[in-house]
């Protein structure tokens, strides 16, 4: 919780520092609406472990019993997407000072959007997704960062799973036009009732339509997305999909 505190007080400091600029206080209650929905968001990532930790302690796993193998499992899973929370609080908080650092190599986005879908095929099972992909056979080589794509797909994808239902699908598609690639994520959820999808990625902004049911989450995982494909010299935008969902579409150049 130490690093977590540290993070939060970075954002802070940020925002304390900017609005004293303007002139005005910090908002008070929407730094502890935030501070509370994080908190919330890593109250399971943490049971999971201590739940895990204990069977460790007092010799009680036992990998024969599916529960406790589903009990690993998961326990991974709430690892990573702890870290993930944890590394979205840092990269937008150190975005709005000195910019997202990136390294820009040619790659082959179609490896990547595989191998992102391999790393967090585990939490779609967790979830009961299954993902179906629909992308080129050959090559699709642009010259990117591949750590800020991969950050990218695992929050799109790890967005989509928190709004589908359990046993539906996500689609992960990739197609080039004029030069361009369009990589979309697109699930069967309900898609945006009563949202704009363009504040899905503001800062902080879903935490109101979290608070009504309509969406899950804090704003920062699709906050990072946009600074990570600008980043690229990309787009990032979302539309309601015709079967219902939603679909997060980003554009790279090739």
């Amino acid at each position: 919780m130490e690093t977590v505190e540290k993070k939060i007080n970075v954002i802070s400091i940020s925002e304390k520092s900017d609005n004293r600029k303007n002139g005005s206080d910090v908002d008070t209650d929407l730094l502890m609406d935030f501070v509370s929905l994080m908190v919330h968001d890593l109250q399971a990532p943490l049971a999971s472990m201590k739940t895990l930790l204990r069977f460790l302690k007092e010799g009680k796993l036992d990998p024969a019993k599916k529960t406790h193998v589903d009990l690993v499992r998961s326990t991974a899973i709430a690892l990573e997407r702890s870290e993930s929370i944890i590394y979205d609080l840092f990269d937008a908080a150190k975005a709005e000072k000195v910019g997202i650092p990136f390294k820009f190599e040619n790659d082959n986005i179609i490896e990547i959007i595989e191998n992102s879908v391999e790393m967090i095929s585990s939490c779609a099972l967790e979830y009961g997704i299954t993902i179906q992909k629909r992308l080129p056979r050959s090559e699709v080589i642009a010259k990117i960062d591949r750590n800020l794509l991969l950050r990218v797909m695992d929050n799109l994808l790890f967005n989509a799973f928190k709004n589908s239902p359990y046993g539906s699908k996500v689609y992960v598609d990739a197609e080039l036009i004029d030069q361009k690639v369009i990589i979309a994520v697109t699930d069967e959820g309900p898609g945006f009732v009563d949202v704009d999808p363009e504040v899905l990625f503001e800062k902080y902004k879903q935490m109101e339509l979290r608070k009504e049911n309509k969406y899950k989450g804090v704003g920062l995982g699709l906050y990072f997305c946009r600074l990570a494909v600008n980043a690229m010299n990309g787009q990032i935008w979302a539309e309601q999909h015709s079967n219902g969902g939603a679909c997060f579409k980003f554009a790279l150049n090739l």
